[in-house]
């Protein structure tokens, strides 16, 4: 998703035309899985848009806690992502 950390907002909508497509391209008895770098923190509004719609993180249905980092600048690579540490990434 969208990865400027102060633009949730896009985030949101994207998220929204995402659980749009999924109820629209699924039936109401599948067993629906996203997973990827959400890049928004545990508790956002964007995180929140998905347990309000019935989605459930995977990591903290089994641990009562998201992990304290999904992502890590350690990398040492030409073109690595300079941003700071944190948990952006769910499997809901």
């Amino acid at each position: 998703m969208h990865h400027v950390v102060s633009e949730e907002l896009i985030r949101l909508d994207q998220t929204k035309h995402i659980l749009k497509w999924v109820d629209l391209n699924t039936n109401q008895d599948d067993i629906n899985i996203i997973l990827g770098d959400f890049n928004t923190l545990p508790f956002s509004e964007t995180y929140n848009f998905f347990l309000k719609n019935g989605y459930v993180s995977s990591y903290f249905h089994y641990h009562s806690n998201e992990p304290i980092k999904t992502f890590h600048n350690k990398m040492d690579a030409p073109f690595k992502d300079t941003d700071d540490e944190g948990t952006f990434d769910y499997i809901l």
